[in-house]
């Protein structure tokens, strides 16, 4: 019985672990989407090029439904909207390195991600 249960929370995680991965993939995107389409010549846009940024579109656009791929994409936009506005908002503070800093940001942000969905997966199940 305590195999079996082991074996359950086992498939809970990978399963937790599957969600959180999959939205810091697709925020990747929107990010690298964000940064290229900045419009200020002083930031360095050589690392993404359009064509990547067209390829990935399509690849979603044509693979993702709709009622999934839009509020994925506005919801990784809002977060990234939100990490940008608080980094300019905390400049000369010390917490600003975690919002300037994206992957600091996005780690403590999968772990506070995994303990909500691990605390709504303990009341659902």
């Amino acid at each position: 019985m305590k195999k079996r249960t082991k074996i359950n929370n086992m498939r809970k995680v990978v399963i937790l672990f599957f969600l959180a991965f999959s939205f810091l993939i697709t925020s990747g995107v929107a990010s690298a989407e964000y940064k290229a389409g900045d419009p200020n010549p002083d930031v360095s846009t050589s690392y993404v090029r359009g064509s990547d940024i067209d390829n990935i579109k399509k690849i979603i656009g044509e693979k993702t439904p709709d009622v999934i791929a839009k509020p994925v994409i506005a919801a990784v936009q809002a977060i990234e909207k939100f990490r940008i506005d608080m980094a300019e908002k905390s400049e000369g503070k010390f917490y600003n390195f975690i919002f300037s800093n994206p992957y600091v940001f996005y780690v403590i942000f999968f772990i506070i991600f995994v303990f909500v969905l691990r605390t709504i997966w303990r009341i659902i199940f």
